[in-house]
């Protein structure tokens, strides 16, 4: 997860765009974790979908998403149209 994002941030030179890109990627990864883990066999679904690994997957997605949301606002701010 934290490897996504490092090698996101680098890839994209910290600029706003590519963080939004970064982001949003780690809380898709976020989300694929625990489903690859249950579908591999690495976990049970009890444990890859127990209301706590929910509940924290909840919890980092939205931080990913919150944070790629306002780097596509300063993205806007920076370059006075939106981001794609």
């Amino acid at each position: 997860m934290l490897a996504v994002g490092l090698l996101g941030a680098l890839a994209s030179r910290f600029r706003v765009a590519g963080m939004m890109r970064t982001l949003t990627a780690m809380a898709l990864v976020q989300v694929v974790v625990p489903v690859a883990a249950w579908v591999f066999g690495w976990s049970e679904a009890q444990a890859a979908f127990s209301p706590e690994t929910l509940g924290v997957t909840a919890m980092f997605v939205t931080l990913w998403l919150a944070s790629a949301i306002l780097f596509r606002n300063a993205a806007q701010d920076e370059s006075g149209v939106p981001a794609a």
